[in-house]
């Protein structure tokens, strides 16, 4: 029988070596190397740093390796984590690869990135919670989700409530599903517990007039006619930015020419319309100056990568469909395609605004051809002339 002490001091530390070595070739054959950084902290409460590396191997497959995950004994200083990173990139002969680091976007990781002069992208599903966490912070949604979070709540500590719930739910023919309660640190949850609050509100309407329920619950009440509305009108809102959050964390190979797409399309969803109400202006409002500033020292490479989305990935099958009904998986991608023209197209008349700086002037009278095109300098003139350049 194989010893304990055997297995710990020999045959792991083996096992280990040999997996090291593999991916230590591996990674020598990739031309560049990204990495991905975190820190967090264990059941037990001890705080560790895992560090992630991803590249794009011969085959032109995405390949991602955990290479460590260490213990932090010091602060989270930025000083102290820059020297954790850099210890971890020279370990696996990185340097030479000029790697690209994605963090979160606290003020330590950041920081962090900066000290060691390395590109730093922040993480986008991280972004989106942030966000979101800002329009949810404000007065009036913040109110209403209080609210809605008071009755879930009791529907969850109290069982005659509940058994009342579930008749009332057969009665109305309702999905037997239980309410949910959000999670301060996971905005998408606030979103679920909205929408299973208004799912559910016929019978959760029904259950607090009961006689049993009111009898130990006299001001527990539920929404108005106005709350619901707005509810209603949260969820709507609130929808894209979700999507965004699972397209980025359903993907197996996330890569940093969805970004700029994202973005574009969320500063779009966040524009407010005429029939938004207050509230739902104020939300796009918060949400939308919170992305505003997000990712502008990198928009040229987020610009470049997601022109290049068009040759390396398959979203070309989706558009040849375009006419017929599209698939799920397909929903998405639609929309990213025509952003993603736009934001060809703005990189080209960016270009061509430069050469044409370079050519004579021609009297205004009598103007060159190019100059009307070279004049459209707004956002909403070049999304225009795309969507005219469309097939």
């Amino acid at each position: 029988m194989v010893q304990r002490k055997h297995l710990t001091e020999t045959v792991i530390p083996m096992m280990y070596t040999c997996v090291k070595d593999d991916i230590l070739t591996k990674m020598q054959s990739a031309e560049r190397v990204a990495i991905t950084c975190d820190t967090w902290t264990s059941l037990s409460t001890q705080s560790y740093m895992t560090v992630t590396s991803h590249y794009i191997d011969n085959e032109w497959c995405l390949m991602s390796h955990v290479l460590q995950t260490t213990e932090v004994l010091t602060s989270h200083t930025a000083i102290n984590i820059a020297d954790m990173l850099t210890g971890a990139i020279q370990e696996w002969g990185l340097t030479s690869k000029d790697p690209a680091v994605v963090t979160d976007n606290a003020a330590n990781m950041v920081r962090a990135v900066e000290i060691m002069q390395l590109m730093h992208v922040g993480c986008f599903a991280h972004t989106l919670n942030l966000a979101s966490q800002a329009g949810l912070k404000v007065p009036a949604v913040s109110r209403l989700l209080a609210r809605v979070r008071r009755i879930a709540t009791f529907f969850h500590r109290s069982t005659m409530a509940n058994h009342i719930l579930k008749e009332k739910q057969k009665l109305l023919q309702l999905p037997a599903h239980k309410l949910t309660v959000d999670v301060v640190t996971r905005w998408n949850s606030a979103l679920d517990m909205l929408e299973r609050f208004l799912e559910q509100q016929p019978a959760i309407s029904a259950t607090l007039l009961s006689q049993d329920v009111r009898r130990n619950e006299t001001d527990l009440c539920t929404l108005t006619e106005e709350d619901v509305t707005i509810a209603e009108d949260l969820v709507r809102v609130l929808k894209p930015m979700k999507e965004a959050t699972l397209a980025m964390s359903e993907d197996k190979q996330p890569t940093l020419s969805v970004i700029a797409p994202l973005l574009a399309l969320l500063q779009e969803a966040l524009t407010p319309i005429i029939e938004d109400s207050t509230v739902v202006r104020d939300l796009k409002a918060a949400a939308k100056n919170n992305l505003r500033t997000r990712y502008d020292a990198q928009k040229d490479i987020l610009y470049a990568a997601s022109a290049w989305i068009l040759a390396l990935r398959p979203y070309h099958s989706c558009l040849l469909k375009s006419k017929m009904t599209p698939s799920p998986d397909c929903r998405l991608r639609l929309p990213l395609l025509h952003v993603i023209k736009i934001l060809m197209v703005m990189m080209l008349m960016k270009e061509l605004r430069r050469w044409g700086k370079r050519l004579r002037p021609r009297s205004p009278r009598n103007p060159a051809p190019w100059s009307l095109f070279l004049g459209q300098s707004t956002y909403q003139q070049q999304r225009k002339m795309a969507i005219k350049l469309q097939p």
